[in-house]
This record gives structure tokens, sequence and C-alpha cells, in this order.
């Protein structure tokens, strides 16, 4: 899953013993990838839009 800008991805992995019973944890999985988030990247100092 990357980032909202692009600069950043995230990658949710989980592993069993018995892959049989692999697709059991799909909504798990799905959970946590929609758990994840990004912290908002500090403001571009060469910016002229800053507010001085």
């Amino acid at each position: 899953m990357p980032s909202t800008d692009g600069a950043s991805i995230a990658v949710v992995e989980l592993s069993t013993a018995d892959p049989e019973t692999g697709p059991q944890y799909r909504g798990m999985v799905l959970d946590m990838a929609a758990s994840v988030t990004f912290p908002q990247p500090p403001p571009d100092s060469r910016s002229s839009s800053l507010a001085l």
C-alpha cells in the first residue's frame, strides 16, 4: 500500500504453517492493511508558501 504522495510503501505479510487454513486469515490481513497510516511529511522548507 503506498502513501498518498507515493514516497513511502507499507507491506503487510502473514504466514502460516498450515496452507490449507490460509484463506481464513484473509479478513485479518485486510484489517491490518486498512489500519496502516503514514505520518504527515514535514513541510518543505524551500516552499514559498510558508507563513513567516
